[in-house]
């Protein structure tokens, strides 16, 4: 069925039509591909176009520019020559198409532009037949090439996945200020416009590294190779998608997803198997209480084994340590890494001895690399690395970039094999994409460096977790199996609020990743640790409620300082994790409210409003998250189950789980109704189906996620009851 399998037919109610630079008076001239009550193409001859959808204009084309042997060519100037117009039918990984491309000739240099339609979605593609020599400009936030340039038209809303940690700080708005869609390096990544009845969600389709996006003067969303780009290789292509839905936000994200990772064959079930994303753990992150700092008058080897002593005594189930950068050596000016192994002032009888006296698998961070790593061959090491001097800030210095895939095999198979490495987290994504002038000024280079850290992990039974991404990292992730996890809020630090990944983990779920909050503090009354000694977590429920509500659960306790009932609602009691089908996410109402659309409920723009669910053994189960909000919401089925598996029907039965778990009815006249909430205050209701036989399966009512397919088998009843099957550890009550 190829990239667009299961989603809408030809014959479904959309309307797409796509004409470029040309005025309402040209329009009639437009040659229509992929007509269908579906999708409605309309391209000219020189590849104008003009995008309908639902009966109305969406976006109107702009300009096509590409720069060539220093100089700039587009075709607002007249200086980029069309040669020809070629019109095709074909399949690919997408599905089948009909396309329009158009040839031009940029001072002696071919470029191509192409339109391709498919059944839900339109791909432009930009094609380097010969490549191209002298684009570069000296802004990265730039672009080089420019295809398509997208008018915004109609009163909308968007949310824009943009900056570090997986998008989060995703902006939502209206259509009527644009400029929140501003793009560049670090703010370039998917764009989802909606109103009330579809979605279109705009963003690169290959080429994710070396893409920017841009928000031109005149108001265009222009998509191409970023600025700094000096040569294009031959036969390289860079592609944007425009697909499109009948749905609202979440269901449109998730089915642009599915379309991504169907083309590169990318398979969820990987990520939803990986070990440390279903397993407690055990977190040294920035924020955790021994983070650069041990025990007193102990190492961070002796630290780790008390904890791992005092989990056992106190029941709290930890199967994994996340190891932060800490344990491994680093240059005295940049930070950067010289050597990635265990110092012996850290871990004195080595990591293996620590893996193997805990049981443990280990998540190992690792950062940038300095110009001084003994990996390298300029150091006397076997593997080839790009060596800069990188100006400016704190971490200025000699910095390094691995270019050789044979590097990653060593590392991970080093690590995997001599102590345990489970996961591989790469963190300082950015920086190391960003610092140096060798990724920014190439192509190919970024997506090679990824690529060959996928590869090397896959081959060694590792998976990776992002850390300080850019949308552009979690796009690329789409073609790279062993991405599983990543971190999607800023660092935890105790009482920081770092918790509110609603937005983030919209991306994450529709890419198939994992999104992470990062460790936490379980006790409030937690004080004294080395690096932050007057710290301490006010609000550890909501921690500990967030962390479930995302993807890996990692507390960060001293040795003797754990809340350990608190930990234990998130798990049982082997340490699996009870979480829903998914992370939570915003309610699509609410996000409709936050972008200030006709008709929405101000309310529900007042704080985070999230929800998530799980379907086990057939039946429906939600979950709906409220915390600092500032008014009274009013949540009814309707708005909690749109862009759910499936619509709320039936009689329904709802608690909430934070300060109660007394049942009340559920239904479009009697909807949930939630007072101002802080994050002490906040609100969890779980919302289950009353039975044809009139009994409703509550669950664990003790847990953050009550029924889960984490525990819960199977579901049946009959005229006595019901009768439920579960699994758990021997012995578990």
């Amino acid at each position: 069925m190829g990239l667009l399998g299961g989603l809408p037919t030809p014959r479904s109610m959309l309307l797409l039509c796509l004409v470029a630079g040309v005025s309402a008076q040209n329009l009639a001239s437009l040659k229509p591909i992929g007509a269908s009550q579906a999708l409605d193409v309309s391209v000219s001859d020189d590849g104008a176009f003009e995008l309908r959808f639902g009966g109305s204009a969406w976006f109107r084309g702009g300009d096509v520019k590409v720069r060539s042997d220093g100089a700039a060519y587009s075709l607002a100037e007249k200086t980029l020559k069309h040669v020809k117009t070629t019109r095709t039918t074909g399949a690919d990984g997408f599905g089948a198409y009909e396309a329009t491309a158009v040839r031009w000739d940029a001072g002696g240099s071919p470029f191509v532009t192409e339109v391709r339609a498919y059944a839900s979605a339109v791909i432009f593609a930009q094609r380097f037949p010969a490549g191209l020599n002298g684009t570069g400009l000296e802004d990265a936030d730039d672009v080089v090439s420019g295809w398509p340039s997208l008018r915004v038209r109609g009163d909308r809303g968007f949310v824009h996945w943009r900056g570090d940690m997986l998008g989060s700080r995703a902006a939502v708005g209206n259509t009527s200020n644009l400029t929140d869609l501003a793009g560049g390096l670090e703010d370039t990544g998917p764009v989802c416009f909606f109103d009330d009845d579809a979605s279109a969600v705009v963003s690169a389709a290959s080429s994710f590294m070396s893409v920017n996006h841009v928000l031109d003067d005149d108001g265009a969303l222009t998509y191409g190779l970023m600025g700094r780009v000096k040569a294009v290789p031959a036969g390289h292509v860079v592609e944007t998608i425009v697909h499109l839905s009948k749905e609202g936000v979440n269901a449109a994200m998730d089915a642009w997803g599915a379309a991504l990772l169907a083309r590169y064959g990318k398979d969820r079930a990987v990520a939803e198997a990986d070990f440390t994303v279903n397993y407690l753990g055990y977190s040294t992150d920035n924020g955790a209480f021994y983070y650069y700092g041990s025990e007193k008058n102990k190492t961070m080897e002796d630290t780790i084994l008390d904890v791992h002593a005092y989990a056992e005594a106190a029941g709290i189930p930890y199967r994994y340590a996340l190891l932060d950068s800490w344990w491994y050596y680093q240059a005295a000016d940049t930070g950067g890494v010289t050597n990635w192994t265990a110092r012996p002032d850290v871990f004195p009888s080595g990591m293996r001895h620590v893996r193997d006296a805990t049981g443990w698998p280990i998540v190992a961070h690792n950062r940038y690399w300095s110009g001084e790593t003994v990996y390298a061959k300029q150091n006397g090491g076997d593997f080839d690395f790009i060596i800069e001097d990188v100006r400016g800030g704190k971490h200025g210095g000699s910095w390094a970039f691995p270019d050789d895939p044979a590097f990653w095999d060593h590392l991970i198979g080093t690590a995997a094999d001599d102590w345990g490495l489970a996961t591989y987290e790469q963190d300082w994504l950015f920086n190391e994409f960003s610092a140096m002038a060798a990724p920014l000024e190439s192509a190919t280079l970024a997506r090679d460096w990824l690529a060959a850290m996928n590869d090397a992990a896959l081959r060694h039974d590792v998976t990776i977790q992002y850390c300080m991404s850019w949308s552009r990292h979690m796009l690329q992730s789409v073609e790279l199996q062993a991405v599983t996890q990543a971190r999607a809020s800023g660092d935890y630090h105790a009482g920081d609020g770092q918790w509110q990944l609603g937005l983030s983990s919209i991306f994450a779920r529709a890419i198939g990743v994992a999104p992470t909050k990062d460790n936490f503090w379980s006790l409030p009354t937690t004080r004294g640790a080395p690096r932050y000694p007057g710290a301490h977590e006010p609000h550890n429920r909501l921690e500990a409620a967030a962390s479930t509500l995302s993807g890996p659960v990692a507390p960060s306790d001293p040795v003797d300082g754990s809340d350990v009932a608190l930990i234990l609602k998130s798990c049982a009691a082997d340490g699996k994790l009870l979480q829903a089908d998914g992370p939570a996410t915003y309610l699509d109402a609410a996000l409709r409210a936050r972008a200030g659309l006709a008709g929405s409920d101000p309310a529900l723009a007042s704080g985070p409003v999230l929800a998530t669910s799980a379907v086990v053994d057939g039946l429906h189960y939600r979950y709906l998250f409220v915390a600092n909000t500032t008014e009274k919401i009013v949540v009814a089925p309707d708005a909690l189950c749109r862009g759910a598996p499936a619509p709320c029907a039936g009689d329904l039965v709802a608690f909430e789980a934070n300060a109660t778990d007394a049942p009340v009815a559920f239904s479009r006249d009697r909807p949930l109704r939630v007072a101002p909430t802080d994050e002490w205050t906040f609100e969890i209701h779980t919302v289950a189906p009353v039975l044809p036989n009139g009994w409703t399966f509550l669950g664990e009512t003790a847990k953050w996620i009550a029924v889960s397919n984490d525990r819960v088998e199977a579901i049946a009843y009959d005229d006595a009851g019901v009768h439920v099957t579960v699994r758990g550890a021997a012995g578990e009550r």
